[in-house]
């Protein structure tokens, strides 16, 4: 019937006037039909001041154009003619023709200043249930306030009585050509999509369809230094509580609405109407997605008419967002990925699994199996970025289980040793059978067993990392019988057994177990390294790994070298900009601020974080990691006032990502601690590290370092506030668990046992105070060497020790070494190096030497 409806449109449009009655009673088209058309074609024909057949579609952007009014057809077009007002609007320029009207830019001088966004739009308003529809939709747009959608002023009529809309002007760029130029992540590209459905769903509360979502229509610009999306043009928007019935709906042979982006219900009629509702736009959103993912649309339509889109599209559907990334050439996926700050394949297997089962719901042939609003796709694209099961998930088992065991982390932890010995036991059973038989056949069933055991054993090791699972670390004997099976077993899959090495190692070292970690991360880098398929970038992130654990164990020089030949090679391999190198600058960056290192730690990690915030976004918890570095690098330096509103920053991004409970959360509200204490803020300083204190032993248990620092940085506020019976014990237990965790040399060692010898001074326990010092200088000089500032920092408590005991040539000895070192090291308004200077310069005055204390001060 479509069909025949579309042939009859042409045939009256390419035939002279006298015949167009005769051709509709021919075809038996009712009286009021054939008025309906027969006066549109007369309206057409006269129309002067705007184009009949518009020179540019749409709003610049290729290959995404609005559907014309009409087909094209013999008769001759006339020229735009520039009107010099539009209603009580100066037009200035044309922004952009398109198949309803024309959209110019224009001044508004009354009653404010402005410039607009106008645009005329023809409609046959002669009809009276038209003209009382049009009447109804201006309001439903008046009624649009979403900070995501372009606002409309004024709605009214020209002199030539055609209806314009007079919108807020936003000087953006089509969102693709913005995500492209801007290389946007996928994160970034569906956190700022999930922001135009809200916009769409708003649209939809209030009764109003778009139907002609595209990028065109979908500006992109950057307001406070973020990208921001602007829904515009609702020009062709209907009703929703209005069936779009009259046969005026369709003009030519064309129906409203882009081609590329019309859902097939829009593209039909049915007894004469077309019956589109909210999932309508559900599914242009859902091309639109298709297309930020994949760089193209599911169906490239080449058609001239709509009967040729609707036997390109009818019954199809579309293609997965991956297999149509496959179908492409070499050179175009690299081209793609590198616009997505990624690898092909990394992108080929970002897009398989929820993300395809996203798009190919919101894209659904039958509309009953899209989701049933904007605001439900939104949700999934949220769920999917917060790594929450999605409703598009296809109820396969294998999915359900793994979402399970990630919702239900401690329940499944407590079977977790039971059941990885079956399965272990059974993989050794398999490659046992597998090598008794060399054929290709069996081959290739170990290969995929190999890959599917791969998934499975690495979601549930990771059952027992506390920076994954954020809740009481259980079942550690999981770890060192599977670390056994892995070292004895897969000798022909070595690739496969690095990988379970380096997850292991990985568990290990955020478990605290570093010399375990040190060993199965060497391994896994030997084998790496000595197979040659192996990818390099897989190398590098082991190297980062290592180097992690080198610097835990106060390794500094092998850390760095890790880390620096890990950059090397991501740099060469994936790019500058790529994730992986911010995690290798962030370990560089890391190390020289704990070596005192300040001028050569910030650039790398502000780069770092440079690169973070433009994949991610400001919100993802791996910028509050490198915010919280940075912070710490200017609290190292005193620099007080740079260095709280990235630790509060930092705080409200992990609380908000990650949970209230978790132990990076402990880690930014320790650091915050510090600082308050550090400026004489006790009474704010005291809750939090409690708070992080309950944290870290609650998620890693009562051995962990990171427990221990917690327990030193308690210790330290009580000192201060002179509760030295409260923090000797906190003080005590904290050097036993880096003892046992680090081993007696570990600076972390020296930090704790630093702290404890003040207390005994400050206790007047002058005997038991002198050995501890002792023994700290030995260890910073053998893990950080004698110009690092914590040595110079004991050099001066030492020299307070000695003060108090009257031995003053001594202690004058100490302050100077301490001095020449933070002269140095630290920037000479430091408050550590200002307060070696002050009790330094009390001891010259105490003997007699004002001249030389005055010089001090």
């Amino acid at each position: 019937m479509q069909s025949d409806f579309d042939d009859l449109l042409l045939r009256i449009l390419d035939q002279p006037e006298s015949k167009h009655r005769e051709i509709l009673e021919a075809a038996g088209a009712s009286p009021e039909l054939c008025s309906e058309l027969l006066d549109l074609v007369a309206r057409e024909a006269d129309f002067e001041g705007f184009p009949e057949k518009p020179a540019a579609l749409g709003l610049g952007v290729a290959g995404d154009q609005t559907v014309p009014d009409r087909p094209p057809s013999s008769r001759k077009s006339s020229p735009t003619v520039f009107p010099e007002t539009v209603g009580p609007y100066t037009v200035t320029k044309i922004l952009g023709e398109g198949g309803m009207g024309v959209v110019y830019l224009a001044e508004q001088h009354e009653p404010v200043k402005r410039q607009l966004a106008v645009k005329v739009i023809r409609a046959n308003l002669t009809h009276p249930e038209a003209a009382a529809r049009f009447a109804a939709e201006r309001q439903a747009l008046a009624q649009l306030s979403h900070p995501n959608i372009a606002q409309l002023f004024e709605a009214g009529t020209t002199e030539q009585g055609y209806p314009y809309f007079a919108m807020e002007y936003f000087p953006g760029e089509p969102i693709t050509d913005y995500c492209d130029r801007h290389r946007l992540s996928i994160d970034r590209r569906l956190s700022l999509f999930a922001t135009i459905c809200d916009a769409v769903q708003h649209a939809h509360q209030r009764g109003i369809i778009h139907r002609d979502l595209k990028p065109s229509n979908i500006l992109v610009a950057e307001v406070d230094g973020l990208p921001a999306a602007k829904v515009i043009d609702f020009g062709i928007a209907k009703a929703i509580d209005q069936p779009l019935a009259e046969a005026l709906e369709l003009t030519g042979e064309w129906a409203i609405g882009t081609p590329a982006y019309m859902s097939p219900e829009s593209l039909r009629l049915i007894d004469g109407v077309i019956d589109v509702d909210t999932r309508t736009d559900v599914y242009g959103l859902g091309i639109l997605l298709y297309k930020l993912l994949t760089g193209t649309r599911p169906f490239v339509t080449h058609c001239s008419t709509l009967a040729e889109v609707r036997a390109q599209l009818a019954g199809k559907d579309a293609p997965r967002p991956s297999t149509r990334l496959a179908s492409e050439t070499e050179e175009t996926r690299a081209e793609v990925a590198h616009q997505r700050r990624t690898e092909a394949s990394t992108l080929q297997r970002r897009l398989k699994g929820d993300l395809d089962w996203i798009v190919s719901m919101a894209i659904a042939w039958d509309r009953e199996d899209r989701y049933g609003s904007a605001a439900d796709f939104a949700v999934d694209v949220r769920r999917y970025l917060d790594h929450k099961p999605v409703m598009a998930s296809p109820p396969s088992v294998h999915y359900r289980v793994g979402k399970f065991v990630r919702r239900n982390r401690a329940l499944v932890a407590a079977g977790l040793v039971a059941v990885l010995a079956l399965v272990l036991g059974t993989i050794g059973i398999t490659i046992g059978m597998l090598r008794a038989d060399r054929e290709a056949e069996r081959a290739n069933r170990e290969a995929a067993l190999a890959t599917e055991t791969s998934e499975f054993l690495t979601s549930m090791f990771e059952v027992s990392d506390p920076r994954t699972a954020g809740g009481a670390v259980t079942a550690h004997e999981v770890l060192d019988r599977s670390a056994e099976e892995i070292q004895n077993g897969l000798q022909d899959q070595p690739l496969l057994r690095a990988q379970y090495m380096v997850t292991i190692g990985r568990i290990y070292k955020n478990l605290g177990h570093y010399d375990e970690a040190e060993q199965l991360l060497e391994q896994a880098l030997e084998i790496r390294e000595s197979t040659p398929d192996s990818p390099l970038s897989i190398v590098s992130n082991n190297l980062n790994v290592l180097g992690e654990v080198y610097k835990d164990q106060g390794r500094y020089d092998e850390a760095m070298a890790a880390h620096e030949r890990a950059l090397e090679i991501q740099e060469r391999v994936v790019g500058p900009d790529h994730p992986m190198v911010a995690r290798s600058l962030i370990g560089i960056g890391s190390i020289h601020n704990q070596l005192g290192r300040y001028r050569e730690a910030e650039p790398v990690l502000k780069r770092s974080l440079e690169i973070r915030r433009e994949i991610y976004g400001p919100d993802h918890p791996d910028v509050g990691t490198i915010l919280n570095e940075l912070a710490l690098l200017y609290d190292n330096q005193g620099l007080y006032d740079l260095a709280e509103p990235l630790y509060r920053r930092a705080l409200s991004i992990k609380e908000r990502s990650l949970g209230p409970d978790h132990i990076d959360v402990a880690l930014a509200l320790n650091n915050l601690a510090l600082l308050n204490d550090s400026q004489g803020r006790p009474e704010q300083a005291e809750p939090m590290y409690r708070r992080a204190l309950e944290i870290y032993e609650k998620v890693l248990g009562p051995d962990h370092p990171d427990l221990a620092r917690s327990l030193n940085n308690l210790g330290l506020l009580y000192d201060k506030m002179g509760r030295y019976d409260d923090a000797v014990p906190l003080y005590q237990r904290a050097v036993e668990i880096n003892t046992a965790a680090l081993g007696p040399d570990h600076w972390h060692v020296g930090v704790c046992l630093n702290n404890l010898a003040v207390v005994y001074t400050h206790q007047e326990r002058y005997a038991e105070a002198e050995p501890v010092f002792q023994r700290v200088l030995t260890i910073y000089e053998q893990a950080l060497g004698t110009d690092h500032p914590r040595y110079a920092r004991t050099l001066f408590r030492f020299a307070q020790w000695h003060v108090a005991q009257g031995l003053l040539v001594e202690a004058e000895s100490l302050f100077e070494r301490a001095m020449a070192i933070q002269e140095k090291k630290l920037p000479a308004d430091h408050p550590k190096a200002l307060a070696t200077r002050a009790a330094y310069a009390d001891l010259l005055r105490a003997t007699g030497r004002q001249e030389a204390a005055a010089a001090l001060e």
